[in-house]
């Protein structure tokens, strides 16, 4: 199953991505506290306040985009506003979750190919919204 941005929902997108080649194998996901605060005394007891829910964190990493692709990316990630507006994002298992970007718009030209395009690589990371 292929992954798909979809905003501002996937039943309902005003814009979309779906890559022609999905991301990397070995999908990073992780999660986080990011919201507490740490403070230790004078005489090293430690207290911690917790001040948030836990995020879940996604990192897709592609190699060999299209330029279309790249281009196609930008004009999403300009609709989003990075991680102003929330969006569904679509895992290869099917599963939607809503997210934001968390990373700038990098992509790095990896090829040169015959008539001014070229294969791109990068890493797109997600916040749990």
């Amino acid at each position: 199953m292929n992954i798909e941005f979809r905003f501002p929902t996937v039943a309902a997108p005003t814009s979309s991505w779906v890559p022609t080649r999905q991301p990397r194998y070995g999908l990073e996901e992780s999660a986080d506290y990011p919201d507490q605060v740490i403070l230790k005394t004078g005489d090293g007891v430690e207290y911690v306040q917790d001040q948030g829910a836990r995020l879940k964190i996604f990192a897709l990493s592609f190699t060999g985009l299209t330029t279309t692709d790249r281009d196609n990316y930008l004009v999403f990630f300009d609709a989003v506003k990075k991680g102003l507006r929330p969006f569904e994002y679509k895992d290869r298992y099917g599963a939607s979750h809503t997210v934001r970007i968390t990373n700038a718009f990098e992509l790095t030209e990896t090829a040169f190919v015959a008539s001014g395009t070229g294969w791109f690589s990068g890493t797109i990371e997600l916040r749990q919204a």
